[in-house]
């Protein structure tokens, strides 16, 4: 479905996720849940694997949503400075964690970092 039909599709929810996508009772799973759901991936492969580096990959919102959570910051702001599609976050790990890179492909490039 695209972006333009959901507004018919689920009246009044797409509003609801601009305005206050930390609340949403509609969804299934909520923001905070889909944050903890990729924090505890990411806490259990510092546990298996500690000092290695890893790679995850999931949509737009849960990366934001675990960004916010390991930074410390509140869960209301996921629409701001929100990563574009193929785009990289770099995060060191620490209390909180700090993000050291940000990358995003340029229009009409292919979709991942130069080597």
């Amino acid at each position: 479905m695209v972006w333009e039909d959901l507004p018919a599709a689920f009246p009044g929810e797409v509003e609801a996720y601009l305005e206050h996508p930390a609340h949403l009772p509609f969804s299934p799973e909520s923001l905070a849940a889909a944050a903890a759901r990729v924090v505890g991936l990411v806490e259990d492969l510092g546990r298996r694997h500690p000092g290695a580096t890893a790679v995850l990959v999931s949509h737009q919102d849960p990366v934001q949503a675990a960004r916010l959570a390991l930074t410390g910051r509140d869960l209301a702001n996921l629409h701001r400075a929100k990563p574009s599609h193929a785009s990289v976050v770099t995060l060191l790990p620490g209390q909180p964690w700090q993000e050291a890179g940000y990358w995003e492909p340029a229009p009409g490039r292919p979709p991942f970092p130069p080597v």
